[in-house]
This record gives C-alpha cells, sequence and structure tokens, in this order.
C-alpha cells in the first residue's frame, strides 16, 4: 500500500469524513434560505413553469395534470426522505448526491451513479438553455411578442442561428461559472425576488385582464388569434379532461400522450438536488438540505397547483396548444414573464452547471475512472474548478446540437430518475444491513420509504422512455465495471459487503452445533506463519486438506498497539491478500498484534492450530 493510500485510511472515519466529522477545509458561507430553499425552487420554477404548464393542461387536462402532480411529487417526497436520511448521518462535504451515494454504496456504484447524476445536470443545463432560447425567439423573432409593432422583422431564426444564440447563453453561464459560485451565491437572492415578482404578476394578471384575444405562436397557424376567456365555468368544465395532441415545437412529431407530458412535467420537480450540490458551500449541511429541500418541495407544490387551478378556469385548450407563452400575452405586463422565465431558467442553468462541475470536481479528487479524471483535480486559488466546469461547458455545447427542448426533457428525466434511484437504494441497503454506521437522526426516514421509492422510480423511469432507461442502466453497469479497476483502495466501505456480513451472520446463528454429525463434519485449520513467502506449499498442502471446510492464515506480529504498528499490520494484512489471491487459496486471513509470541489472542483458539 502506498503512504497516499496510508494516509487516505488514515484521514476518513466510517463515513468517508474526515477524522472527527470536521467540516472541509474550504470555507462555508450558505445558511438554509440561500443556500437550498433558493436554488432548489429556482431550478423547479424554471422552464415548466413558465412555458409548458399552459402546455400541460392544455394536453392532459386539469384532472391528469394534479394526478401528475401528485404522482410526481409522491416520487419526490420518498427520494427527499432517502436524501435527508443520507444528509443527516454525519458529516456531508462538497460533492452532493456523489458524496452522499458513493460513501454509502462503495466507491463502484457511487462512481457511476456520481458520473450519470452529472451526466443529468450537463443535460439539465441545455434544457434552461432550450428554454431561454424559445422564450427569445417567440419574444422577439418574427411576428414576437415584445416587438415594437407587429411589421417589425425581429431578430433572425433558423436551426443553426439559434444554436448559436444558445452558444452564446451558455457560454455566459460558463464565465459566471469560472469566476466562482460567489456570485452566484450573492444574487441568487435577486434573481429569487425577481422570479416571485413575476410569478405574483402572473397570478394577479388572472384577476385584473378581462377577454382578449391572444396571438398563436404555432408556426402552422400563421396570423390566426385565439381567445383568452378569463375566468370562465365553461372553459373550466372544458379544460377538466385530456385533449392529447401534437407538439408545435417538435416537426413532425408524433401525437403525445400521458406518460410524454408527465416526463415533461416531472422535469418541473428534479430540483431536489439543488441544495445538495452546493454542500461544499452550506455552513451546516445537515440540517439545511433536509429542512430547505422540504421546505422548497412544498412552495413549489403549492405554487403548481394554484397555477394549474388558474389555468384551467381562465385559458381554452386551443389557446394552450398553440401558443406556449400565453402567460406573457395575458399578462398586465408582458415584459415581467420574458425577465421570469430569463431570470430563472439563466440561474438555474448556473445551478446546475455549478453544481454538475462540482460532482466531477469530487470524483477525480476521490481518484475515480484513474487518470481520465486526473486534470479535472485542478482548482484556482480559491478552490473553483474550472477544468471542471471547461470540460462541462464542452459537453453541454454537443447536447444543444438536440435543439429542442421537449426532446431532451424525457432524457433529463431518466438520468434524475436513476440518481433518485440510487439514493433510495443506498438508504434502503443500508437499512436491511443494520449498518452501525447508518444512524440518520431524520426521523421520517424508514426501509419502507426507500423501497417504495426504489420502486416508484425505476417504474417511472421505464415509462418514460424503455429504451433510454436500459441504454441508461447499461451505462451505469458498464461505467461500475469501470470504476471497480480504477477505483482507489479506500476506507468508506461498500454496502455489498455490509449485506454479506449481515446474510452471514444471520446463517450462521441458524447453525446448531448439537445436530451435527461425522457425515456433515468440515475441518477448521487455523495456519500460523511467521513468514508466508517461506510457508508456500505448506499452505498449499492445508488449502488441499480442509477441502470445504474454514482455513484461517493467522499470524502474530510483535509490537504495541500504536498507531505505526497498526498501519504496519494493515500493510502487511493488504500483501498477504494480494498474495494469497495470486496463489488461488480460498481462506480467511488475521494478523494480530502481540508484545511476544507466548500471546495467542482468544480469536485464533477456536481452531486446531498448525504452525508454519
Amino acid at each position: 500500500m502506498s503512504d497516499s493510500d496510508t494516509e487516505l485510511l488514515i484521514d476518513h472515519d466510517v463515513n468517508g469524513n474526515g477524522a472527527l466529522g470536521e467540516a472541509p477545509s474550504t470555507q462555508r458561507t450558505l445558511n438554509t434560505f440561500f443556500g437550498v430553499i433558493v436554488p432548489c425552487c429556482l431550478s423547479m420554477f424554471s422552464v415548466v413553469l413558465f412555458l409548458r404548464m399552459g402546455f400541460i393542461i392544455g394536453q392532459a387536462g386539469l384532472i391528469q395534470a394534479l394526478i401528475m402532480l401528485v404522482i410526481a411529487f409522491i416520487i419526490i417526497a420518498l427520494t427527499v426522505t432517502s436524501v435527508c436520511a443520507i444528509s443527516t448521518n454525519g458529516a456531508v462535504e462538497a460533492g452532493g448526491a456523489y458524496f452522499m451515494i458513493s460513501r454509502a454504496l462503495g466507491p463502484e456504484m457511487g462512481a457511476s451513479i456520481g458520473l450519470m447524476f452529472y451526466l443529468a445536470n450537463a443535460a439539465a443545463v441545455a434544457m434552461y438553455i432550450f428554454g431561454m432560447c424559445e422564450t427569445i425567439i417567440d419574444d422577439f423573432g418574427p411576428g414576437g411578442q415584445l416587438l415594437p409593432s407587429i411589421n417589425s422583422t425581429g431578430i433572425p431564426t433558423s436551426q443553426w442561428i439559434e444554436y448559436g444564440y444558445g452558444t452564446a447563453l451558455l457560454f455566459l453561464v460558463a464565465v459566471i461559472c469560472l469566476v466562482g459560485a460567489d456570485i452566484y451565491a450573492k444574487a441568487v437572492f435577486g434573481i429569487f425576488i425577481v422570479v416571485g415578482s413575476a410569478i405574483i404578476c402572473v397570478i394577479v394578471s388572472f384577476f385584473v385582464e378581462k377577454e382578449m384575444q391572444v396571438p398563436v405562436v404555432n408556426p402552422d397557424w400563421p396570423n390566426r388569434t385565439e381567445l383568452y376567456t378569463g375566468f370562465s365555468s365553461q372553459t373550466f368544465h372544458a379544460n377538466l379532461y385530456s385533449n392529447y395532441t401534437y407538439d408545435y415545437t417538435i416537426p413532425n412529431g408524433s401525437i403525445m400522450g400521458f406518460i410524454d407530458v408527465f416526463a415533461i412535467l416531472f422535469n418541473g420537480c428534479t430540483g431536489i438536488m439543488a441544495g445538495a450540490n452546493m454542500s461544499g458551500e452550506l455552513k451546516n449541511p445537515s440540517k439545511s438540505i433536509p429542512v430547505g429541500t422540504i421546505a422548497a418541495c412544498s412552495i413549489v407544490c403549492f405554487t403548481y397547483i394554484l397555477l394549474m387551478m388558474f389555468i384551467a378556469a381562465t385559458c381554452p385548450k386551443a389557446l394552450l396548444n398553440n401558443n406556449y407563452t400565453f402567460l406573457q400575452a395575458i399578462n398586465f405586463w408582458p415584459p415581467i414573464v420574458f425577465i421570469g422565465i430569463f431570470f430563472s431558467s439563466f440561474s438555474a442553468a448556473l445551478s446546475s452547471l455549478i453544481g454538475a462541475s462540482r460532482v466531477l470536481h469530487a470524483m477525480a479528487k476521490d481518484g475515480m475512472f484513474g487518470p481520465a479524471l486526473r486534470l479535472v483535480k485542478m482548482t484556482n486559488s480559491k478552490g473553483n474548478p474550472y477544468v471542471a466546469v471547461v470540460m462541462t461547458w464542452f459537453l453541454i455545447q454537443v447536447v444543444l446540437l438536440i435543439g429542442k427542448l421537449n426532446a431532451i426533457a424525457p432524457l433529463v428525466t431518466i438520468f434524475f430518475l436513476l440518481a433518485y434511484t440510487a439514493c433510495d437504494l443506498a438508504c434502503l441497503g443500508l437499512d436491511w444491513a443494520s449498518a452501525p454506521n447508518f444512524r440518520p437522526t431524520f426521523k421520517y426516514f424508514s426501509w419502507h420509504t426507500a423501497l417504495l421509492g426504489v420502486i416508484s422510480t425505476m417504474a417511472v423511469m421505464f415509462l418514460v422512455n424503455y429504451i433510454w432507461a436500459l441504454a441508461a442502466m447499461a451505462i451505469m453497469i458498464i461505467l461500475s465495471a469501470i470504476s471497480h479497476y480504477t477505483a482507489p483502495q479506500v476506507a468508506w466501505g461498500s454496502i455489498s459487503q455490509a449485506l454479506i456480513f449481515h446474510q452471514v451472520r444471520k446463517y450462521a446463528l441458524k447453525m446448531n452445533v448439537q445436530d451435527s454429525s461425522i457425515d456433515s463434519w468440515r475441518p477448521g485449520i487455523l495456519y500460523l506463519v511467521r513468514d508466508i513467502t517461506a510457508s508456500v506449499e505448506g499452505l498449499l498442502f492445508v488449502n488441499d486438506l480442509k477441502k470445504s471446510g474454514l482455513l484461517v492464515l493467522g499470524h502474530v506480529n510483535l509490537g504495541s498497539i500504536d498507531e505505526e504498528d497498526m498501519e504496519s499490520s494493515k500493510r502487511k494484512l493488504n500483501a498477504w491478500y494480494d498474495f494469497v489471491k495470486r496463489i488461488k487459496s480460498r481462506r480467511l486471513s488475521s494478523i494480530q498484534l502481540a508484545q511476544t509470541y507466548d500471546w495467542v489472542p482468544n480469536s485464533f483458539c477456536d481452531y486446531p492450530a498448525w504452525a508454519g
């Protein structure tokens, strides 16, 4: 074992935290409101609230939309209980969901799930950029709603020009992230006030604006308007039921369905990890993450229900299905909606890019995927992982080639659902294994909520798009296999080892020595050696002799119980494991510290002893 590996083993406790669970060296400045509630709310409020809430009501109707919302927030609530359990189970360092999952499931699963969560955040950035581009084109393109006159030509639009707009916006987001998260943290409250004001203006507009004609944005229906009725029982009744049709933003697209619309709605609930992503900057992450995440989910759920009711009562389906920016057209001051969409999407893109780069940097610091992420460890003098930001920017630039918001939404949903499944699975395994290092202070968690979370997220993942779900799981398995061979030796432990111990103990306690007979007798041999390399022939002989019995390879290391001698024993034991693997011997190994060879520990006395 190298000195760096030894230091890693010494410096981490059973949860993978620092030696007494102390906070990391980076400065922590954010409280619950600014570090968790605001980022979570802004991530959820962005694209879906302003650009797709009417689309959801127009396609699915109010009844099915509320059913979708209930299903989405039940899944979210189950996952939030798991996130709260992990975050209250000791100190939480930078890396957010990756840190929590890797310390629970082990480095192999943690690395693969962490990378999938990284991809989910990167794809989410692209989705927010698409939302901003769509709003800019609808408002300032040909026939835009914010142009000075109806005859104005507006800004040029085409597939590659729109890609250019997205590239410029992404570059601005990346530059801010390169400067550091401090700018985002300082500006986030102002953005929250702007977005909150836009939402209040939208709600007030439902009451103050009367019946009017609203232009249709659907390019298949040029120069056409639809009626905005205001509060009307007839409109409300017509909007209760579904009317699935085409999405005008996707050329030659198929008719939408319940699952298609649900996948888009669910993206408005996937911001629950935004606070966890900021774990490295939170003053008290173990308190802030559960309290802030639950508060943010409650605020968002209430706001969604309120807007769904108002939209269903005032806007006919023809308007909802042919103008996704109708909230701007019916507002008493239309620019405030554009400002709300732009700033909420921009802040969500910032939050996701910062979170993604932190996850990638945390994996690189842990040595995941070997030399492939070696450069990502680099940071500036303030600790900002600029290489991780640049790599993430490049990946998002490629994702922008997909070109449409609704086309990328299912992909983002799949990746986030897979990360949520991993959180639930981690808590479920730790609880089932009765792991002594899993003692969350969050009292509303149980293995029942974790199991329901795993089942629900997996079910929804396959319902959204089973092909993408299978592909995502295949990618995760491949990444797990790669990380199995590239992950460094760590002291976090692994959930698989905890489960194996739990099952072995369970069945060992069921053994009844009183019922044993000569026919079922198996030898149990303790083979004591001083130098394993000089005892290979004896070891192979005893290994053949034991057959289906139990062989314990033992050694007494002279010394005292101090740090230096303990580390010597650890290094020797690891060397023994490697050596015995090479000679293909199935055995248990044990090294004990003693002052002299005359002292034999009790754990050695349960087996017939052979000296070598």
